[in-house]
């Protein structure tokens, strides 16, 4: 009996390359396709981490508030706002440079009288977040509150009547009021007085409401706390 020589199809040598090459194609695209996954995967991973991990800086001004027993002292010689640099977590400090929901403040309430100097801190920032007060510490003055009754004058713009016409007498609608402040300033309160100024070609009864300004002797205003009447 004769030994069939004829090959099979798929035992030719050409045949078994094709195949080959397939595989070896087939398995360099399933590597290359899971590592450009993974890749594109870690890259997102990083990208966020950046932005929750990304520091911001930055300076806003506040107002500087003073923690004082107001009942019995005044404080007076610090300003009225100071810097504030805020360093931290990006969205924290953008959430408080734009709510500003946070204090910087004096704590003054335990000193007597006399001249202290004081540190500013700050209350109310989240923790992740840093901030330096420029300035760091200031100088203010503590002095015993004063309440004096001061008369009440009125001092009128006479130049604006129409021609003809005179002024009459301006009543306010309180003839003394209560100053109040620091109580070097108070003693030199000599009268209160209510600038009214009369609109140009006046005729007629004018009533309006001013500030009134505590002031001494001399004419010279004072940093005291006066209140509001109406004149007429």
């Amino acid at each position: 009996m004769k030994r069939n020589k004829q090959v099979s199809f798929w035992n030719r040598p050409l045949v078994l390359r094709i195949i080959s090459l397939g595989l070896a194609l087939f398995l360099f695209a399933y590597v290359n396709s899971g590592s450009d996954g993974m890749l594109h995967q870690t890259t997102r991973n990083n990208d966020s981490n950046k932005i929750l991990n990304a520091t911001k800086i930055t300076t806003i001004k506040m107002p500087l508030v003073m923690n004082a027993n107001t009942d019995r002292f005044v404080v007076t010689g610090y300003p009225a706002t100071v810097e504030v640099k805020l360093n931290g977590p990006a969205a924290l400090v953008t959430s408080a440079k734009n709510t500003k929901n946070f204090r910087v403040y004096a704590d003054v309430s335990t000193l007597g009288v006399g001249e202290h100097t004081v540190k500013l801190r700050t209350t109310g920032l989240n923790d992740e977040v840093d901030a330096v007060v420029v300035p760091r510490k200031v100088t203010v003055k503590i002095q015993p509150r004063r309440t004096v009754v001061a008369p009440v004058k009125v001092k009128l713009n006479r130049t604006n009547l129409a021609q003809g016409y005179k002024l009459g007498s301006a009543q306010p609608s309180l003839n003394t009021v209560q100053v109040t402040g620091a109580r070097n300033e108070v003693v030199q309160v000599d009268r209160v007085v209510a600038y009214v100024k009369i609109a140009k070609k006046t005729t007629s009864e004018v009533k309006e409401q001013v500030t009134l300004q505590a002031v001494d002797k001399h004419g010279k205003n004072l940093n005291v706390v006066v209140s509001q009447v109406r004149f007429q």
